[in-house]
Order: structure tokens, then sequence, then C-alpha cells
């Protein structure tokens, strides 16, 4: 009990806390958020083409159980990675069920969306929405051809983002910064009682030794 009260009153405890919680890691594609990391959205966006005069494009999962989403133009459509979200192409009239089934959309052309999903990023980042923008180049008997025409990150606000430092990360920073300070003041202050403790032993020392060769004391 004693060990863990010194632990939680050292400074450098908390640094090395700090440090571990803010550490960036990989993409997470899970549901569980990895230390120092917040939820982020990730969304497609499709513009206008040609290539879908006949065709309507559908989202879906191929794992899971999450229901599909038809993509509008211009509207923004969630997507996973983890549930292997697939874009499907039917045609224009086609009739969606009630109730979703992948064998109902198997025979269409699709094509996996043309990045990875996005599920989180550090608490450092001011980044809280990602927006891929995508337009469909052709459609065939069997396949969908996607390209990416640029991304945009957005704020907790919807503002452009530009990946810089967020409130959060500005706050963690400057308590990191505020403890670096003190840990560095104590250590000084250490180092300077220290060396006092020693001056006063070398001179009790030199006392001693003056003692020792004039026991008499001064003529």
């Amino acid at each position: 009990m004693k060990r863990m009260t010194e632990k939680i009153n050292n400074p450098i405890f908390w640094i090395f806390t700090a440090i571990f919680l803010c550490t960036p890691s990989p993409v997470a594609l899970a549901d569980l958020l990895p230390p120092g990391h917040k939820a982020v959205d990730h969304h497609l966006i499709f513009n206008s083409s040609v290539a879908l005069q006949n065709h309507r494009l559908v989202a879906a999962p191929i794992r899971g159980f999450h229901g599909f989403a038809e993509i509008r133009q211009g509207q923004p459509v969630p997507f996973s990675t983890k549930y292997g979200t697939k874009i499907f192409a039917v045609p224009t009239d086609y009739q969606f069920p009630e109730k979703y089934r992948l064998e109902d959309l198997e025979d269409f052309p699709s094509t996996a969306p043309p990045v990875h999903a996005v599920t989180s990023l550090s608490v450092l980042r001011s980044t809280a929405q990602i927006k891929t923008f995508c337009e469909v180049i052709s459609v065939t008997d069997s396949a969908v051809v996607v390209r990416v025409i640029g991304e945009k990150e957005y704020d907790e606000l919807g503002n452009p983002s530009k990946g810089g430092w967020s409130a959060t990360g500005k706050i963690i920073l400057s308590v990191i910064g505020l403890l670096g300070c003190l840990v560095l003041r104590i250590g000084l202050s250490r180092h300077k009682r220290i060396q006092i403790e020693e001056d006063k032993k070398a001179k009790n020392s030199d006392s001693k030794t003056d003692h020792k060769l004039n026991p008499m004391g001064p003529e």
C-alpha cells in the first residue's frame, strides 16, 4: 500500500501514464477503442456519374446483421471494413425487399469500398469526421469501378480540419508540460539539497580533522 501511494504521488508516474494514453496507434477496426483514442465517423459520398444512368447504388454488409442502405448522390453513407460492406449496382426499377438478405444482391455487380473505414483516431487530433468523395467510372455485368476523388476531415463542429491538435490534445500536452516542469524543479531541488548535505559533511569532516591535529585548540 505504501509503495502504491508513493507511486501515485510521483509526478513521473503521471507523465508516463499521460504519454501512454496519448500515444497514437494504428487505425482500429474494432468496436472497442484503444487507449488514448476517440471514435470518428467515416462516410462515403458519391458524386453524380453518367455510368449510373441505368443503375442505383446500394451499400450492404456481407457479415453481421446490419441492413442495406441506398446510396444517394451527395449524401454521406456509413460503411464498415469490419462487416465487409460492399457496394452493389442494381437497376433503377429494382424493388428493395423489406428485409435484407445478402443472396438477394449477390447476382448484381459489386465492389468493395475504395478505402478502409477509419473508426478511431488519437485524441490529440481535432478530426471527428472523415468524408471520402467517390465517383463511379463504369458498371459492367460483374463489377462496379469506383475511384476516389478526394477526402476531407472535419472537427466536432463540422468545420474543415487539417488534422491538427484537438482541444483535448492541447490540454493533455499542457498537463504533460506542467508535470515535466514540476519534475525538473523537484530534480533540481533534490540535487541542491544533496549538494548542501555533502558540503556540510565535508565541512564537519574538515573540522574533525583539524581538531585531531590540534586537540589543545589554538595557542
